[in-house]
């Protein structure tokens, strides 16, 4: 069933570390929501503030043990609050204080508008499955044109981050 589903998404993945995932999300949280583009290569999450601070987390196709987008699909970018997801990853870390980065693996889906974006991870030690579904936030026609604007950048900044796994 699960790989039915797998099959079935726009996008899956299984993202190798939840804690990398969050510390990059925080570094972008200027703005409580984010735009969310998935692209062949990866998905990114945007934050825009007045039209003067624009910060962008790469989550590049190397960050995730398995990442499968449809190949014949464009998926619209969607809106995420990003308090929200910053909770729903933090669901998704083991409950101990050792890091281990098997157990910080978790699936991430989405199936396009209309549907979750669906967080999931088995905790094998107590034989347990925890998920988080997020409503995503669908732009509106005058907020595309916005994001999608050839706005000349009179300052660029630049954060490299590079995580290993654990």
């Amino acid at each position: 069933m699960e790989d039915h589903e797998e099959q079935r998404s726009q996008f899956f993945g299984v993202i190798k570390s939840a804690r990398s995932f969050i510390n990059l999300i925080k570094s972008i949280n200027i703005k409580n929501i984010a735009t969310c583009y998935i692209h062949d290569e990866g998905m990114t999450l945007t934050v825009e503030e007045s039209r003067c601070v624009k910060a962008t987390a790469y989550f590049k196709s190397h960050m995730f043990q398995v990442y499968r987008k449809q190949s014949d699909t464009d998926i619209p970018m969607f809106g995420l609050p990003l308090n929200a997801l910053i909770d729903c990853f933090g669901l998704m870390l083991p409950h101990t204080n050792v890091s281990k980065a098997l157990t910080e693996t978790c699936d991430i889906r989405y199936n396009g508008l209309g549907s979750y974006l669906s967080l999931k991870r088995y905790d094998k030690d107590h034989g347990q499955t925890i998920s988080c579904n997020l409503t995503p936030i669908e732009p509106e026609e005058e907020e595309v044109d916005a994001l999608t604007g050839t706005d000349i950048h009179i300052q660029k900044m630049i954060l490299k981050v590079n995580y290993k796994d654990y």
